[in-house]
């Protein structure tokens, strides 16, 4: 069933945005894990007019009404305490109370990423309370003493086009409640620009080949609501060697989430168990969504991509490229052609990766160079 889906995907939309479809729907699947208690937050990064609509909204309606779709979105919806709705009316627009096991659709997350950073970080203080999965409370002035105490498992799907490296910080600091999928950056290339030509000569049937696609989607859910249903099923562990590079991974998002304060210097804001939990999560997903009872190898690549989204844009891509030479010190200026980045940020980034034990530095003459710590070789296996 997927198969299909995928061909029908590629053919249309384009093979270099499957990865980012098959990350949400990973996610969507987290839904019928039996041993989950984790609500699962994934946000596609990238730029405009690059298909994040589309993908999204692939996901609008499921069967069961299974999304609560979304064009507006605060955190302080979860629990109302807003000054115009009747006591007695409170509960029926409260937003958690509509979450348990189903989607939050969320396509434009700018409006909550692009505010001054004390409300982004009051917004996702609540957000990371929610993001527990054990309910809320809060207090106000008006409406008094609320609360919602019940298990509350969910799956957040959201975008934004860019996060600023002060959000990111704020987002380090709340710890790996939401994970994160970068798009690559622009580079229209001769595939593209043949399936561009493709979509402007068949215009008129574009959207009917997306609603078919939508209609795959759909019926791809609907099999495994009846076939497996919701928080059902179990999915086995990876073998050992594939359960120890997933714990690698997140052990390297935590240090990459590390953040420089001039006064305390180096500061770890989490361990790596919970991301490790979502990122185990998410595979199982995946396994779920090809319909798999365990995690595999192959799986891994969407936790490494997801791991390097879900940091600084510039010490994601530095790492996704010391991978890739991995065993090869990297001249400076190989990063600037290689990253979206200039000389200066980057030295700064490389200076702090190399204190925290990602990078190792050498000299070539009197140049720096770096290369990838042996520790974190067995990455580029993936």
């Amino acid at each position: 069933m997927i198969s299909a889906l995928k061909e029908k995907w590629e053919e249309v939309i384009g093979a270099d945005k499957w990865n980012y479809f098959e990350a949400c729907l990973s996610a969507i699947c987290t839904l019928f894990l039996k041993d989950n208690k984790n609500p699962l937050g994934l946000v596609i990064i990238g730029h405009s007019a690059g298909s994040k609509s589309t993908i999204l909204n692939m996901f609008k309606n499921l069967p069961n009404g299974l999304t609560h779709h979304t064009d507006k979105f605060t955190p302080a919806s979860f629990l109302t305490q807003a000054t115009n709705v009747p006591k007695d009316k409170l509960e029926e627009v409260d937003l958690i109370r509509k979450l348990p096991n189903r989607v939050l659709l969320v396509p434009d997350l700018a409006p909550m990423f692009g505010r001054k950073e004390q409300d982004v970080r009051e917004s996702l203080s609540i957000l990371t309370r929610v993001m527990d999965g054990d309910g809320l409370s809060n207090d106000g002035g008006v409406q008094g003493h609320r609360e919602f105490n019940e298990e509350c498992v969910f799956v957040l799907l959201g975008a934004v086009v860019k996060i600023t490296p002060a959000i990111w910080r704020i987002v380090s600091e709340m710890g790996t409640r939401l994970l994160f999928m970068r798009m690559d950056r622009i580079n229209i290339h001769s595939s593209q620009n043949k399936l561009i030509m493709s979509q402007l000569r068949n215009a008129d049937s574009f959207e009917l080949e997306i609603s078919e696609i939508r209609k795959l989607v759909h019926e791809l859910i609907s099999d495994r609501i009846e076939n497996i249903g919701i928080r059902k099923v179990s999915i086995q562990l990876p073998d050992e060697t594939e359960l120890e590079l997933i714990s690698k991974i997140s052990e390297l998002v935590a240090k990459l989430r590390i953040t420089v304060d001039r006064e305390s210097g180096l500061e770890q804001n989490e361990a790596p168990v919970r991301v490790a939990k979502q990122l185990i999560n998410i595979l199982k997903g995946r396994a779920i969504a090809y319909g798999r009872d365990q995690i595999i190898e192959s799986d891994l690549q969407l936790a490494l991509h997801i791991a390097l989204s879900s940091v600084s844009e510039c010490r994601g891509q530095i790492v996704k490229y010391a991978i890739e030479k991995c065993g090869e010190y990297i001249k400076l200026e190989e990063f600037v052609a290689n990253t979206s980045y200039m000389s200066t940020k980057l030295r700064e980034e490389l200076n702090t990766l190399t204190q925290i034990g990602i990078l190792v530095e050498g000299k070539d003459g009197n140049a720096n160079r770096w290369k990838l710590d042996d520790k974190w070789e067995d990455l580029a296996l993936i």
